[in-house]
């Protein structure tokens, strides 16, 4: 070991006693209170000097010898304390230990005093000391004189100097440390924040919408407050799952709470506009329910690979709310979680920019940059602070990285959209488990209209609703596009775009409908699909790629019949029937029918429902004349929105986009030698009684939509597929038609007429896929 090494070697062995602050180390020599030394005879005992705060500009020879152990203690306070003052001379009030030992005989005429005290295990003591401090002053010099020889004067100057220092040294590390608070305390105090942030988003005060069937505004009552009740959720294997709200509540059932912070939200700081309220769905609340089960260990499981359930990757379709909505509520709560646990909670946008609210302080500091935001968040765990970090990927998809979290004992989420590589290279790194958030439903959308408007006249907030209403038609229940109409108009824009311009390389993209699959690349595509959660693994929750509304859809059903090969096409729509969310896809399968492939296939699966016992069997038109199968489909848009009346078109399927529509998901019309009409049932929903006004009310939409009398319908053929599932319950039998009673409890003419028509002119079939 060199000379060098075993000087320091010795000098670290000593380390606690030389960092002691000068009189501690004293106390046990200094009288105790029994003393009857006078009061004015005692020196107070210092206090260690406050820890100075370097600049770029502080010489490292100060640096270094900042804390390096001060013996300043007087000769005479050393008689005081261990000779009962023997020997104190006036003149020698000042004089230091360390003069002392160089030259005891200057100070101390007394010999035989004299041998007393360097005799003495205290005097021996201190001059240990002394040559310790000594030995630390030497090898600190060495260091300076080794700096400067290499340029390094200042702490400015040692930071340029990189990996040419003396690394792995004390000194190193002592110098790496002035650095690096400087640099922290740069960072932090590089932008300060306005005061009165951290109280707004702490201190946000709670507004909630309920649903009632007497509501005041359209069935939904604005309430000030935070609700009595919230939503109920059950937990599977590691799961929250939502309870029925039918089932879990009697009206007015909670549909919506919101959180309105005077000085906005950190993604309104950012985006500088004044977004106030904060949207709490069931959706979102469900987030914040898991993360705090989290926080709480509530999901630990015995599996080893799914022990560490604190990190989280919250996915959804852009534009829900994610950020605004799930990012602001789980920031909100986390600052109310226990500070015990919890004393920091450091919201990321992207990597370039941080809030890092501190619990123990009531701050915010902003911070700018990666490599800053990770300094200071690395940073926080060594000051024994735990905490949870919201990582919001930004608009530019810079993912999370890997030194997130700082530490084991620290929770995280990533809020993302689909994009594989948003987030995939943290992913693989420290395994996250999936929160799937779905759009809100329509009722969550009308409870924030029912907000907004709660001021206006009743009038403005039914128009408002329609045309929000009209907005979720056409693009889907995207918050970001549907409330606003710059974003709607700019959104519907671009997905009219996005459909009309489909070529063969966005095939690829919306083929990932059906499935699970992430989102590879950027594609206008995208703006056609929607995240739907379902039930994975137990523990785990997955999700499915859907269409984002029934029109868009259609839209693009259309035009990937003219650049898809109709075989894939045909097992994408598949896989939307037959995926865990059939109910709510099935009628995303009707205009297969438009497919030639579809209907060679199933031409000979039409299996007549037994008619009444007087009338022969007829075969399906389908199988008859397979050629004549429309060609092309037309959405029949809600009754407030469409244009005009149309002329009927012969090989055509009409898909109306009514939910009230009766009888029908979709129909055509044939032009064979008896004018037939073929009508598409998908829906089971749609499977129930049928009577004589289910008839009426569909020839009363049909002389809506098209330029004919309302009985128009009754002049043709009709032939209605019942399409189901393979392995699911069968309609059994031919559906009859009731007749509907007067009030005088007779039938009437119009009833028996459409009755007779009913067992005369109606086939059913069967068809099982």
């Amino acid at each position: 070991m060199s000379e060098r090494r075993e000087e320091e070697t010795h000098a670290a062995a000593e380390s606690s006693a030389d960092a002691v602050p000068r009189g501690q180390w004293w106390a046990s020599y200094w009288p105790t209170s029994d003393s009857n030394e006078p009061p004015a005879q005692r020196r107070r005992l210092e206090e260690a000097p406050a820890r100075p705060q370097w600049t770029l500009e502080s010489m490292v020879e100060d640096i270094l010898m900042e804390g390096n152990f001060a013996f300043n203690l007087t000769l005479n306070d050393f008689l005081r304390g261990k000779f009962s003052g023997r020997g104190i001379v006036e003149s020698n009030e000042g004089v230091l230990m360390e003069e002392f030992a160089a030259d005891p005989m200057r100070f101390i005429h007394d010999a035989e005093l004299l041998g007393t005290i360097k005799a003495s295990e205290p005097y021996n003591w201190v001059r240990r000391v002394m040559e310790r401090k000594k030995n630390n002053e030497r090898i600190i010099m060495r260091d300076v004189a080794d700096l400067h020889r290499k340029g390094v004067l200042t702490l400015k100057q040692w930071g340029e100097l990189g990996a040419e220092g003396m690394d792995g040294t004390e000194r190193t590390r002592k110098l790496d440390k002035a650095l690096h608070d400087l640099r922290l305390r740069t960072i932090l105090l590089q932008t300060p924040t306005p005061e009165g942030l951290y109280e707004s988003v702490y201190n946000a005060t709670w507004s909630h919408v309920v649903e009632a069937s007497d509501g005041e505004w359209m069935g939904m009552v604005v309430k000030e407050g935070k609700p009595p009740f919230s939503w109920k959720y059950k937990e599977a294997g590691g799961v929250l799952e939502n309870y029925n709200e039918k089932d879990q509540f009697h009206p007015p059932r909670p549909r919506l709470m919101i959180l309105t912070s005077d000085r906005g939200w950190p993604y309104s700081w950012r985006m500088m506009e004044a977004i106030n309220n904060c949207y709490i769905t069931s959706e979102v609340e469900r987030v914040w329910r898991i993360v705090q089960g989290d926080l709480n260990g509530a999901f630990v499981t015995d599996d080893i690979n799914l022990i560490d359930v604190r990190l989280r990757l919250l996915l959804g379709t852009p534009g829900i709310g994610k950020s605004m909505n799930a990012g602001s509520y789980l920031l909100h709560q986390l600052l109310h979680y226990d500070d015990k646990k919890l004393q920091v909670v450091v919201y990321c946008f992207g990597g370039e920019l941080a809030y890092v609210f501190d619990k123990t302080k009531k701050t915010v500091a902003e911070c700018f940059g990666e490599d800053n935001i990770i300094t200071v968040v690395n940073e926080l765990p060594r000051r024994c602070m735990n905490g949870y970090v919201i990582y919001d990927v930004d608009e530019t998809g810079h993912g999370p990285s890997d030194d997130l979290p700082p530490s084991t004992s620290w929770g995280m989420i990533v809020l993302s959209c689909p994009h594989e590589n948003q987030f995939e290279a943290w992913r693989r790194v420290m395994r996250p488990r999936l929160i799937i958030m779905n759009c809100p439903d329509e009722s969550d959308v009308k409870a924030m209209c029912a907000w907004e408007t709660r001021d206006r006249p009743a009038q403005e907030q039914a128009d408002y609703w329609k045309v929000v209403e009209k907005r979720i038609y056409c693009v889907g229940p995207i918050l970001l596009c549907v409330l606003t109409e710059a974003e709607y108009v700019e959104r519907f824009n671009s997905t009219e775009d996005a459909v009309n311009s489909m070529t063969s390389s966005d095939v690829e993209h919306c083929s990932i409908m059906g499935t699970g699959k992430l989102w590879h690349g950027e594609s206008v595509s995208h703006q056609l699909i929607r995240l739907v959660r379902i039930k994975g693994d137990i523990g785990c929750e997955e999700f499915l790629n859907a269409p984002v509304c029934e029109k868009l859809w259609h839209q693009a059903f259309e035009k990937l019949s003219t650049i898809m090969e109709e075989e894939e096409l045909l097992l994408l729509a598949w896989r939307l029937m037959d995926s865990p969310l059939s109910g709510a896809l099935e009628k995303c399968t009707a205009p297969v029918f438009i497919l030639s492939t579809f209907v060679d296939a199933i031409q000979y699966k039409l299996e007549e429902l037994q008619p009444p016992a007087w009338r022969p069997r007829r075969p399906c038109a389908l199988r008859v004349w397979p050629s004549d199968h429309p060609k092309k489909s037309v959405l029949l848009p809600p009754l407030e929105y469409k244009l005009r009346k149309v002329d009927v078109e012969h090989g055509v399927l009409y898909v109306p986009a009514v939910k009230s529509f009766p009888l029908m998901d979709a129909f055509f019309f044939l032009k064979s030698s008896q004018k037939t009409m073929v009508g598409l049932q998908v829906a089971t929903s749609k499977r129930r009684h049928i009577t004589t006004s289910t008839v009426r009310q569909f020839n009363a939409y049909m002389a809506e939509y098209f330029n004919v009398e309302d009985t128009f319908a009754l002049d043709f053929l009709w032939e209605i597929i019942y399409v189901q599932r393979a392995g699911s319950v069968p309609t059994p039998t031919w559906q009859r038609c009731g007749i509907v009673q007067q009030l005088n409890g007779g039938q009437g003419k119009a009833e028996e007429k459409i009755a007779a028509f009913w067992n005369r002119n109606v086939h059913q079939y069967q068809l099982e896929i």
